[in-house]
C-alpha cells in the first residue's frame, strides 16, 4: 500500500519462496528492508543493511472489488475474468481477500444446507 491505497498484491506461498531463497542465499537478515519498486537502492541509506524489492513478483493491477459488492457479482467477475483471488476495498483501503477457493467452499456448503432442507422437507 501507499499510505493505505492498495499499490499490488504478491501471493503469500511467492512471498515466501522468494524471501526463503534471499535468506538462504545471505542476501536476508532480521535488518533487511523490504520495498516494492523497482527504484529502491541495495543498502539502506546508511549502508548498514540490505532493501530486498520484490518488485518483480508484485500484480500491480490486482482485481479490487468494494465490500458491498453482492456474492452473486463477485462470482460473476471471478468467472469472467479467471482470477483466482479478489482484493477488497473500502475507500481504496484493502479490508480483505477473497479467493476463489473461498467462493467454491461457500458455494459447496449453501448447495448442501439447500438438499438437507430438502431431504427434511421430503420426510
Amino acid at each position: 500500500t501507499r499510505g493505505r491505497e492498495v499499490v499490488g498484491y504478491i501471493r503469500r506461498t511467492v512471498l515466501v519462496r522468494v524471501l526463503e531463497e534471499a535468506l538462504a542465499d545471505g542476501q536476508l537478515d532480521q535488518s533487511s528492508g523490504v520495498v516494492f519498486d523497482h527504484t529502491a537502492p541495495l543498502l539502506s541509506s546508511d549502508g548498514s543493511s540490505t532493501i530486498i524489492s520484490l518488485a518483480r513478483w508484485m500484480d500491480r493491477g490486482p482485481t479490487m472489488i468494494m465490500a458491498s459488492t453482492p456474492f452473486a457479482n463477485v462470482i460473476e467477475i471471478m468467472r469472467e475474468s479467471g482470477v483466482r483471488y479478489l482484493l477488497v476495498v473500502t475507500d481504496g483501503v484493502l479490508v480483505g481477500i477473497i479467493k476463489k477457493k473461498d467462493v467454491l467452499e461457500h458455494i459447496e456448503y449453501h448447495h448442501s444446507v439447500q438438499r438437507r432442507a430438502r431431504e427434511e422437507a421430503e420426510e
